[in-house]
């Protein structure tokens, strides 16, 4: 697995599952919300710390930096 998720991307990524803990926590996300963000949630902190993300894989997108030559 290439990495294509580059430090910018990471830092939103974690800012938005944040988000959606709180709205977890906070009891505002309620019934079926409270899954579908929680599991975002997981998905954005996991994509984020494996800097991997598989639907940028299957659309050919990076975020990373260009490598310098």
């Amino acid at each position: 697995m290439k990495k294509n998720v580059g430090n910018i991307d990471k830092i939103i990524r974690f800012m938005v599952a944040i988000i959606f803990i709180l709205l977890i926590v906070t009891e505002i996300a309620t019934g079926i919300w409270f899954w579908i963000l929680g599991i975002l949630a997981l998905i954005f902190i996991a994509t984020g710390i494996m800097g991997w993300c598989g639907i940028y894989s299957v659309f050919g997108i990076t975020t990373c930096p260009s490598p310098k030559k």
